[in-house]
């Protein structure tokens, strides 16, 4: 069922605290056309720690530079149980910018800033780092969307950078900062938004560029700067 509150959209139907779940995942692992020992370490236990714990289906949303992530994970799950690979799915999606955006300095950390328009047909999902380990089912995660109140678009954590982000003045989310090692992103409703920022167009990704052109040279932690200046805005 699709309900309408305050112009935003909320998919009911994906939210909830029920078995067999699409929850939707998404993570960026761009190597520069390769794929080191780490990140495959970082790769190979998320995927494991995911399956192991889930109850749901799990689709992960992968943006690569490389043919070689594919072939990894395929070799990676082809020897998994039955019960554990139809568990998890894949759809892998190159590395590439809207129109306009703003690049920073590494793709792997500043993609994230344009989920909205990259994903367009997803309504929601989560954004991880690829060195995240689930300790308790990915979908007790994903439940957090039905939490959200009409005008909530997106859940982090709290920063340990936020001493580094103060003293170069950036503003930041208060008490102290957030971090954008993982996100619950609520798609539609990012797509939607409108803060007023003078030279932006309406949607998410116009306020990321704008943002990262005014504070160019203020930005340490790029895409982390971004996000908490975006909410303290």
């Amino acid at each position: 069922m699709i309900t309408n509150t305050n112009n935003f959209t909320i998919l009911d139907s994906e939210y909830g605290n029920g078995r067999n779940k699409n929850v939707f995942l998404a993570t960026v692992c761009i190597g520069n056309k390769s794929l080191n020992q780490e990140q495959m370490k970082h790769i190979t236990v998320l995927l494991k720690s995911a399956a192991m714990l889930t109850r749901s289906h799990l689709r992960f949303h992968i943006i690569t530079d490389t043919d070689r992530v594919p072939d990894f994970i395929n070799s990676l799950t082809s020897d998994w149980p039955e019960e554990y690979r139809k568990r998890l799915s894949f759809n892998y999606h190159d590395a590439t910018y809207p129109p306009g955006a703003e690049k920073g300095w590494r793709p792997c950390a500043t993609l994230r800033l344009y989920f909205p328009d990259i994903f367009p047909e997803l309504d929601a999902a989560i954004y991880l780092d690829t060195d995240m380990i689930f300790l308790r089912s990915p979908e007790d995660l994903w439940n957090e969307f039905s939490h959200f109140n009409d005008m909530q678009i997106a859940a982090m954590g709290p920063s340990n950078h936020w001493k580094t982000i103060n003293q170069y003045k950036i503003p930041y989310y208060p008490p102290g900062g957030i971090n954008s090692g993982l996100i619950l992103m609520n798609m539609t409703r990012m797509r939607q938004i409108y803060l007023g920022i003078p030279g932006a167009d309406p949607g998410w990704s116009s306020a990321m560029t704008k943002i990262s052109v005014n504070y160019k040279n203020r930005l340490i932690l790029f895409d982390n700067d971004i996000f908490n200046i975006f909410f303290n805005q």
